[in-house]
């Protein structure tokens, strides 16, 4: 009930404010890392994401995956969770950071 519910505790309204603190924090480090002057460059001189926006961006996707994964190990009915309509979205939020991560080169 952590994380599922969080009128169930004091505990799970803190947790549920701090997801919903990082959602926030990791939104709005996305839409400032589009502007040309919070972007790096690497030695070429094209623009590279800013590197403390992506620590605070990986820290926030960190959060989510391990959130992610203790609902998920917490969940009575495993086939039922992945059907589940908020879970299906949260794997889709998760999914291309990784991807990006795994599949596209690096600059």
């Amino acid at each position: 009930d952590l994380f599922e519910k969080p009128q169930s505790s004091y505990s799970a309204k803190v947790v549920s404010l701090w997801s919903i603190g990082l959602v926030i924090i990791s939104t709005a480090c996305m839409c400032i890392n589009t502007f040309p002057w919070m972007q790096g460059q690497d030695v070429n001189g094209d623009p590279i994401d800013n590197p403390k926006l992506a620590l605070i961006e990986a820290v926030c996707i960190s959060y989510f995956t391990l959130e992610y994964l203790m609902r998920f190990a917490g969940s009575p009915n495993k086939w039922a969770f992945f059907k589940g309509g908020m879970n299906v979205v949260d794997c889709l939020a998760i999914a291309p950071y990784y991807l990006t991560l795994f599949f596209v080169p690096a600059p």
